[in-house]
C-alpha cells in the first residue's frame, strides 16, 4: 500500500499580524478530524521573504489549499466552505495516487 503524502495547507503569516493567530486556530479546529492526513505550514514572511514573490502575496493572512487561495481572515460561517476546499484536495490527491 503506497503511503499518502499529507495535504499541506501553506499559511503565510507574520509577528505583526493581529487575526493570523485566529485563523491558524480555525483553521486547526477544521482540521483536526483529519489527523496526519493534513498538515498545517506557518510561513512567518519576516523569516522568509523570498515567499512573498514566490507566491504573490498583498495580504496576511494568506491561506493556499491546493489551487485555492484564502486571502485575509475568514468568518465562521466560511469554515463550512473551507472544510469543503480540504475535503476536495484529499479527494484528488487520493485519485492521483490510484490513477
Amino acid at each position: 500500500m503506497i503511503k499518502t503524502e499529507p495535504l499541506k495547507i501553506l499559511m503565510f503569516t507574520s509577528p505583526t499580524c493581529i487575526i493570523c493567530d485566529y485563523v491558524h486556530d480555525a483553521l486547526k479546529k477544521v482540521t483536526k478530524d483529519y489527523g496526519s492526513r493534513v498538515n498545517i505550514e506557518l510561513i512567518d514572511v519576516t523569516m522568509h521573504p523570498d515567499a512573498v514573490e514566490k507566491y504573490n502575496l498583498t495580504v496576511l493572512p494568506t491561506v493556499i489549499i491546493g489551487n485555492t487561495r484564502i486571502v485575509g481572515d475568514f468568518i465562521l460561517s466560511e469554515l463550512d466552505e473551507v472544510q469543503t476546499i480540504i475535503m476536495n484536495e484529499l479527494k484528488k490527491n487520493q485519485g492521483e495516487e490510484n490513477g
